[in-house]
């Protein structure tokens, strides 16, 4: 996971100085919560075994400058480009069993919109993610919620929403077989959140909100194709 932050304003919220001072603790406040998660959910799959999925943070980069977060005409990619030449990567082509995860900060005050999108909407490399966070205390859960979205990504994941955003069925339901189906009570991993209806949901606030599907199990690897779909078919 690199990390950059977005060089502070004078007219950024005071409350963001002191989240950057305080960045040192995130080494704790995301990477034992990350690992956490993945092992929890690891264990629901393969209870036996031990996490396979382990996380490398080297010392965030400051003073970035912000970042184009959409492609351009004559490059898609070009906030990947940007992020890989802030960070003093070339040619970043992750192996099968590793991924990268680019996370910028950026100062914002609780009241304030974000100049950044919710999520990459556009084309990506392969096992990459990318992700723009405020510098919020209060948005804590909020953002590890996305960071780890983004990591399933950088596992070999795809989302699992419409082009509306919306969980898709069954794939994008923790428990497609609910009886009634809505709500449910937590969220897939690669949705944007709790299904409330099919065109409604809770946008996730906590790692304790969400679980990994069948479907993305399978492609993080963890269990075969056709035990995702026998799944589906309602067969163990």
């Amino acid at each position: 996971i690199f990390v950059s932050i977005e060089k502070l304003v004078s007219a950024a919220d005071p409350k963001a100085l002191q989240s950057w001072n305080d960045f040192g603790k995130r080494d704790q406040t995301w990477r034992r919560p990350l690992t956490d998660f993945f092992a929890r959910e690891y264990r629901r799959y393969r209870p036996n075994e031990p996490n396979p999925v382990l996380f490398s943070i080297p010392e965030p980069k400051s003073d970035a400058p912000s970042i184009s977060w959409q492609g351009s005409l004559f490059n898609e990619l070009l906030p990947f480009d940007e992020m890989n030449r802030f960070h003093g990567l070339k040619n970043v082509a992750p192996a099968p069993n590793l991924g990268v995860v680019f996370v910028h900060l950026y100062a914002r005050s609780e009241s304030g919109t974000s100049p950044y999108p919710l999520e990459h909407q556009g084309k990506r490399p392969d096992r990459t993610g990318i992700v723009y966070l405020p510098l919020l205390s209060k948005a804590e859960g909020e953002s590890l919620a996305r960071l780890a979205h983004e990591v399933g990504h950088a596992m070999g994941a795809k989302d699992k929403t419409d082009d509306h955003g919306f969980a898709v069925y069954p794939r994008g339901y923790p428990n497609p077989f609910r009886d009634p189906l809505h709500p449910q009570t937590s969220g897939e991993l690669m949705t944007r959140g709790i299904a409330q209806t099919a065109k409604q949901y809770k946008p996730f606030s906590s790692l304790n909100e969400i679980q990994i599907g069948a479907h993305t199990a399978a492609e993080f690897g963890w269990i075969s194709k056709e035990s995702a779909e026998r799944f589906y078919r309602g067969k163990k």
